[in-house]
């Protein structure tokens, strides 16, 4: 048996899922962050023993030295190459991600234009025939409203050629 739950139960367990989520992504972008951080950290530290490499290494009087400085080099390079290889993998997994992404935008751009071409060969066998059909009607009004202007200046023509012939003759009409 299912239990119902109100639409208030549901936005709330809504916000409360995505609250979780989020949450869940700040740790995961902070863990990134500090892992990143400890890479340049160690590979700076790293830079600066090797550049503090004392001239005399071989010397026997400094062994202890010579041995702490080499132990701290090493672990170092262990740490570095262990925090290197977790960074490479990082930036495979973002490329890979990228890639993925890209393809599904470029998969989605392709049905897109290819919606788009149908929609414009739906529009153009909807449209075509309308607006075809209302040019006509339009060029055929246009030819009568034109036959209709000649005729006019016509009329008025004859008319007033008419009446002044009229005037002239002194023929009045009543």
């Amino acid at each position: 048996m299912t239990k119902i739950i109100s639409k208030d139960e549901m936005q709330y367990n809504s916000k409360l899922a995505t609250h979780n989520a989020l949450i869940n992504l700040g740790k995961i972008q902070n863990k990134q962050e500090i892992d990143f951080s400890n890479y340049l950290n160690i590979k700076y530290k790293l830079s600066r023993i090797l550049k503090e490499y004392p001239e005399d290494f071989n010397n026997n009087k400094k062994c202890s030295n010579n041995y702490l400085f080499l132990n701290n080099i090493i672990n170092l390079t262990k740490t570095f190459f262990k925090l290197n290889n977790n960074y490479i993998l990082y930036l495979e997994n973002n490329i890979n991600k990228l890639n993925k992404d890209r393809d599904d935008f470029q998969n989605d751009l392709k049905e897109n234009i290819n919606e788009l071409i149908d929609f414009e060969e739906t529009i153009e066998k909807y449209w075509k025939p309308r607006v075809d059909k209302l040019r006509n009607k339009c060029i055929t009004k246009n030819k009568y409203i034109k036959y209709f202007k000649i005729l006019l200046v016509t009329s008025n023509t004859i008319t007033f050629v008419i009446t002044i012939y009229l005037i002239k003759k002194n023929i009045y009409f009543i």
